[in-house]
């Protein structure tokens, strides 16, 4: 398969829009790559312990890291993101808690019939959303992720917006499908968007209801608003969570039964579908996003949500705790993403003041669970910035590459020692710990002092798009990324509060280094960090 960039091309009608850009060669990829205008991000790092700058910080600015990095940005999930900010915003476990992974035989699947012990490379989506988003939702969306499966197959489906009989006035479909996809709604509402959603429930013609779904007045969307501040509002939940439990767990076996209809089992080994979802945490509106991958259908009960887990300590141990140590085949990794919008925040290690013990114990927690991030995709680049505190060493003019925190020509403050806030709004400081050359130098820098690296990171792209549309990445035919939002040329040049729509991009794919296309395979070659990530 070609690593050219926009080899995966999609038709859409019924406007073409292209969006050209001079050819760049970036630095160990030996693939060409469109370049379009330059921005710059957001973000705050607070170092831990002692950050040796030495020569190790000398060779942050030579590491070139062996993947590649195109594309831009989509609008924010502002509808994922509650309102209230760190510990104003209450944590609230499911009553009862998820339960963990049962014990289970995997489905049969035939040998594949292409099987290279050398490995070969195979292309794929790990970051993508349906209507069961609420941000998707709240855009217009209407696609299910069989939808997202089948489009990711090389089927066409509708995009919205739609006519007076409610038919879609757009399609799209990929000219290659894709060798793999993993569906990845937002964990956190997931519950309450079904619960809107389904014309039976009790909760369905409410105000808050009403504001939760598209067309809302603007009382109702602040009725939403305010019922989603208190965890799991009453008014949609009910006092005991019980009604957004229960619709958590439909949508949660919905989004798992299409992976499991889409995923080919037989010889042809033609499309590999994983289970996952999005959690979605956000401290003081910074991104501090992560994708959460399933090795198999074995998991636990229900995702884990920002909502009842707000660290990522907290999720990589409930993690542990309810697949990977439970002994019944489950295993999950986490993928963090959009690190150039974390003020800093997600590859800051806050444990210097611990005992040296626990700050070793959770080094390896991090690098158990987390090996990979995803430095490229529609929100922009996330591999470097020049001009960053404490970097030292010649520029790289290819840092300038599709940098979202740059609106109006003017640089975000640098957080220097420090961390933000805002990134989801433009605002707030950047740090270098926004960029993953810089972070894993930090993960070195750690190593040296506790012995444990807790920042060892394979690299990949993806497109965080909102269409329901994996893989959608041809930049000649872009039709935009979130619904009703961007869905003309007239709307993709306008600009809002997050970043200018004329900034985002299609985003990128997953290159995977793997025998054959299978779940087993797939995911043991992202455990070995045997990826790369393409520019489009």
């Amino acid at each position: 398969m070609p690593t050219k960039c926009g080899s995966r091309r999609r038709r859409a009608a019924p406007t073409r829009h292209e969006n050209r850009g001079a050819a760049t060669q970036l630095p160990g990829c030996g693939v060409r790559c469109k370049r379009r205008r330059s921005t710059e991000l957001d973000a705050s790092p607070r170092r831990v312990g002692e950050f040796r700058m030495t020569a190790l910080r000398f060779a942050a600015c030579l590491l070139t890291l062996v993947a590649l990095a195109c594309g831009q940005a989509e609008a924010p999930p502002d509808d994922a993101q509650p309102r209230a900010v760190g510990a104003d915003r209450p944590v609230v476990e499911w009553s009862p808690p998820s339960a963990p992974a049962q014990a289970a035989d995997l489905a049969p699947r035939e040998p594949c019939a292409h099987n290279d012990p050398l490995r070969q490379a195979f292309f794929g989506d790990l970051h993508t959303h349906t209507a069961f988003s609420l941000d998707a939702l709240g855009r217009g969306g209407f696609q299910t992720p069989d939808d997202a499966y089948r489009f990711a197959r090389g089927e066409a489906i509708g995009l919205s917006p739609v006519d007076a009989e409610g038919r879609p006035m757009r399609t799209a479909q990929l000219d290659r499908p894709l060798d793999f996809a993993a569906v990845t709604d937002h964990s956190e509402w997931l519950g309450e968007v079904a619960v809107c959603t389904d014309s039976s429930s009790p909760a369905y013609d409410t105000p808050v209801c009403r504001g939760l779904r598209p067309g809302g007045t603007d009382e109702e969307r602040a009725a939403w608003q305010a019922d989603r501040l208190a965890g799991r509002g009453p008014l949609v939940c009910g006092e005991d969570g019980s009604q957004c439990r229960d619709g958590l767990l439909t949508a949660w076996e919905a989004t798992r039964e299409a992976a499991e209809r889409h995923y080919d089992r037989s010889s042809d080994c033609s499309f590999t579908a994983f289970h996952a979802w999005e959690y979605t945490r956000a401290p003081g509106r910074s991104k501090v996003h992560r994708n959460v991958i399933l090795r198999n259908e074995i998991g636990p009960e229900l995702p884990i949500s920002w909502i009842d887990a707000d660290q990522p300590l907290d999720l990589w141990t409930r993690l542990k705790a309810r697949c990977n140590d439970t002994g019944t085949g489950c295993e999950a990794l986490t993928i963090p993403h959009n690190p150039n919008i974390s003020n800093g925040q997600m590859f800051t290690l806050d444990w210097g003041g611990l005992p040296i013990d626990e700050q070793r114990a959770r080094a390896a927690l991090r690098s158990e669970m987390e090996p990979l991030v995803e430095m490229m995709q529609a929100k922009g680049d996330s591999e470097c910035r020049r001009g960053m505190w404490n970097v030292l060493g010649g520029e790289d003019e290819l840092c300038d590459f599709e940098k979202v925190r740059y609106i109006d020509g003017e640089l975000p403050p640098d957080c220097e020692d420090g961390t933000g806030e805002g990134g989801l709004r433009g605002e707030g400081c950047q740090s270098r710990l926004d960029f993953v050359r810089y972070a894993l130098i930090e993960g070195i820098a750690q190593e040296e002092r506790i012995g444990i690296n807790p920042i060892q990171l394979g690299l990949i792209a993806s497109t965080d798009g909102h269409n329901g549309l994996p893989g959608d990445t041809d930049e000649y035919d872009y039709q935009g990324q979130n619904s009703n939002v961007d869905s003309d040329l007239e709307k993709r040049l306008t600009t809002d509060a997050y970043a200018p729509h004329p900034l985002r991009n299609p985003g990128g794919l997953v290159g995977v280094w793997a025998e054959e296309n299978s779940r087993d395979s797939l995911f043991d070659a992202m455990l070995r960090k045997e990826t790369f990530g393409t520019s489009g």
